[in-house]
């Protein structure tokens, strides 16, 4: 549990951009992940892109956290959820930097934020500590 909103929200938008750095997928199939590391990393991101989509991704984050109540969720099947497809465009940042498969919750609770992700297909939710 984290009890503030800035370190829970950094933290999420951290742990995606470090993602789209990394450029690496689990979709639960060795072919599709081969294909996946070609393509993505066809495509070279620059940490000023970086920098950009963590921000907005925090600000998109805050936003649905205001909006959508005590959950947000983030997720990549093969495609990206409507936030962190924002949250890429707006960056530049091609759509085959996210990691397939994966999906993040950040959910606000009475005593602060927590944090999970489940990193690739059939992967279980871990709890992101700061």
């Amino acid at each position: 549990m984290i009890k503030d909103r800035t370190k829970a929200l950094s933290l999420a938008a951290s742990w995606w951009a470090a993602k789209v750095k990394d450029g690496s997928s689990d979709a639960g199939d060795p072919m599709i992940n081969l294909l996946t590391m070609f393509v993505a990393n066809k495509y070279e991101v620059s940490d000023e892109q970086l920098r950009k989509f963590a921000l907005g991704l925090y600000d998109l984050l805050d936003e649905g956290l205001k909006e959508e109540g005590d959950i947000t969720y983030l997720d990549v099947d093969y495609h990206p959820n409507d936030i962190l497809q924002k949250a890429i465009d707006s960056a530049g940042i091609p759509e085959c930097k996210l990691p397939l498969k994966t999906t993040m919750r950040v959910e606000r609770k009475n005593e602060g934020y927590n944090v999970e992700v489940s990193n690739g297909y059939g992967q279980p939710y871990i709890t992101l500590k700061i």
